[in-house]
């Protein structure tokens, strides 16, 4: 057994000083190493802080354009909106006056029309009256004799083409 702790005297004394050597010569390239390491680490979880920083601000900024750009279309479709109201209160007024001229001057050729019918009729009337009663005088005179009831037949056949004319008058100007 004396071997064994020989030998482990020597593992545990080279163990001993491979430890001191390696930390007299390498440790501080190591920790300098790993020091320069989380700097580098730090730097970039910094670089990337301030993307994300300037992310959301972007992000904030878009949202902020986005909402301005949704307002300015609102009040753009409200005023197209307006306009075609407005436009189509116009449209309509104009047509309705137009409607308006044209009924008025329809009913005024209507009436010039009535008039120059009834005009018409009653000249009309008034010569079938006059070639009935031409006609009547005509008979009266080729029978020779003024008889009684020769005047009261032309007496009673002007009087019925007197109240004829009224009713035909009176339907024209209906």
């Amino acid at each position: 057994m004396e071997l064994f702790q020989g030998v482990y005297t020597y593992l545990v004394i080279s163990f001993v000083l491979m430890c001191f050597l390696l930390f007299k010569f390498t440790y501080k390239k190591v920790q300098s190493s790993l020091e320069g390491n989380v700097t580098e680490v730090r730097r970039s979880i910094e670089g990337i802080e301030k993307r994300r920083a300037d992310t959301i601000l972007k992000i904030s900024e878009a949202k902020y354009a986005l909402e301005v750009a949704k307002r300015q279309a609102e009040a753009v479709i409200q005023e197209a909106e307006d306009q075609a109201k407005k436009i189509t209160n116009q449209s309509t007024d104009i047509i309705s006056r137009a409607v308006e001229q044209k009924q008025r001057e329809y009913d005024k050729e209507l009436a010039q029309i009535k008039i120059g019918l009834y005009s018409e009729m009653h000249h009309k009337i008034s010569e079938m009256i006059i070639k009935e009663i031409e006609r009547k005088i005509h008979t009266v005179k080729m029978k020779g004799a003024f008889q009684n009831g020769t005047i009261d037949d032309a007496i009673e056949a002007l009087d019925q083409l007197i109240r004829s004319t009224k009713r035909i008058s009176q339907d024209g100007k209906r």
